[in-house]
């Protein structure tokens, strides 16, 4: 006798398809705005907290300072910059030219002692205290702790006291070894209370992110752009802490800026290494979840095609569970063409 045979497409029970849904695509739109919305938002955080931290804090600026004044490379500037500062601020050019005709050179006695002083810890702490004192009025409060150098002044004259007699002798009382308007300090106090309020709507708009995944019905997609994000951020910040120093030393003339600058970025670097590292892991996982949900929807697919699970009130046909493991036919039976 002949072998049965039939077509698993028409042997198999049918009920009527559903209609197909149009809230995916609602879906995908209101995710997509609101992943717009979360990676802007990321991306101006990200740039605001970067200039306040430059900015607003105080301690980059000192350890850019002190960075400068140990570095070898911009040390032969500062040494120049101090030795003129004795000499012509201190001293002055009269009481310079008559203290030559008793054979005081007072231009080479200030090159002398000019190492001394910068490496002074009283009068490395009243430049510290100094520039955040400038720093408060300029960024916090205009109207705060006025400007007194006179601490730098005294530190400068105790070094001149012990390693040179004679210049401290020279030295006017009412001179200051630093000279400074403080008129000329801007109030950028009320662009920094913009700064921050723009860092707080910032901060809120980066909650399109996790809303776009839960709204997103392939949410893989998400942490893609999120993990796309992070690396390109990540890049651009690296790149930039490394050309910025460099960038600004070219522009000035200066390798005080360059060291300066070099050392108020450097702590970008870990940051920016992170976000690669944590964007490269992002798109892995992405990549990973699409896998896993195309491999899901094959096999719905296949079990939709053959019946299996639309049949809530019965067990699906024999010899139907696995298909769609197998694929849509049954290697195991005898098929006709229809």
């Amino acid at each position: 006798m002949l072998e049965p045979t039939g077509s698993v497409y028409l042997d198999t029970p049918r009920v009527p398809a559903a209609q197909p849904d149009q809230s995916p695509r609602r879906r995908v739109v209101s995710a997509a705005v609101l992943g717009f919305i979360g990676i802007a938002s990321t991306m101006f955080a990200g740039l605001l907290a970067g200039a306040h931290y430059l900015v607003a804090e105080p301690e980059p600026i000192l350890a850019a300072i002190d960075a400068a004044i140990d570095s070898p490379l911009a040390r032969e500037e500062l040494h120049e910059e101090i030795s003129s500062a004795v000499a012509d601020n201190l001293i002055g050019t009269e009481t310079a030219e008559a203290a030559a005709l008793y054979g005081i050179d007072v231009a080479a006695e200030s090159n002398r002692v000019a190492d001394a002083i910068l490496d002074d810890p009283a009068f490395r702490s009243a430049l510290d205290e100094f520039i955040v004192t400038v720093h408060g009025l300029a960024l916090i409060d205009s109207e705060g702790a006025q400007v007194d150098l006179t601490p730098v002044t005294d530190a400068a004259l105790s070094v001149l006291s012990r390693e040179s007699p004679q210049l401290f002798d020279l030295a006017a009382p009412e001179r200051q070894i630093i000279t400074f308007d403080a008129e000329s300090i801007p109030n950028l106090s009320a662009p920094m209370r913009f700064v921050d309020r723009a860092l707080l709507v910032a901060l809120v708009g980066m909650l399109g992110l996790p809303l776009a995944a839960v709204v997103h019905p392939r949410r893989h997609r998400v942490v893609a752009w999120i993990g796309r994000t992070l690396l390109v951020a990540g890049t651009i910040v690296g790149a930039l802490t490394a050309a910025v120093p460099y960038i600004g030393g070219r522009v000035t003339g200066w390798s005080t800026a360059e060291v300066a600058l070099r050392a108020a970025v450097h702590r970008f670097v870990v940051p920016s290494v992170t976000a690669v590292v944590v964007g490269l892991a992002l798109m892995t996982t992405a990549a990973v979840l699409k896998r896993h949900q195309r491999m899901e929807t094959s096999r719905e697919g296949a079990g939709v095609a053959l019946g299996i699970g639309q049949f809530p009130d019965s067990e699906p046909p024999v010899g139907l569970i696995g298909l769609p493991d197998q694929g849509l036919v049954d290697a195991g039976r005898t098929l006709t063409n229809i």
